[in-house]
């Protein structure tokens, strides 16, 4: 099982954990649930960090909103690109032996996801 540590401009905001099973749910859940409320995956997920970004936190009291908030960062982030020639693909091909820490940041060009990962299996 390997946790996600979300930050914003390297403030901690919160922590999401889980294994290949629960990254899989999310991935094949999220988009359903998008448009199921009239949007894409893409909108919904920039929607939560774009809130992300200006308030340093979810402002619904709904925690039904909330949670799909967190779910859309969190499926963006499994939806990454690893970009390590050692390491090819997506952060959800590595959740299960290893921590993520992401700092998303809002810079002229869009969001940037600074990310760590430390593997579990060098522990």
């Amino acid at each position: 099982m390997g946790t996600i540590a979300i930050a914003v401009d390297g403030n901690h905001v919160f922590n999401w954990q889980g294994d290949e099973a629960e990254a899989k749910h999310i991935i094949e859940e999220f988009p359903r649930g998008a448009h199921h409320v009239g949007m894409t995956p893409d909108e919904l997920s920039d929607e939560g960090i774009g809130q992300l970004l200006k308030d340093g936190r979810f402002l619904s009291e709904s925690p039904v909103v909330r949670e799909m908030q967190m779910m859309g960062v969190i499926w963006r982030i499994l939806e990454m690109e690893i970009n390590d020639p050692e390491r090819p693909g997506k952060v959800a091909d590595y959740i299960g032996n290893t921590n993520f820490d992401v700092d998303l940041q809002m810079h002229d060009e869009g969001v940037m996801a600074t990310m760590a990962a430390t593997s579990k299996l060098n522990s």
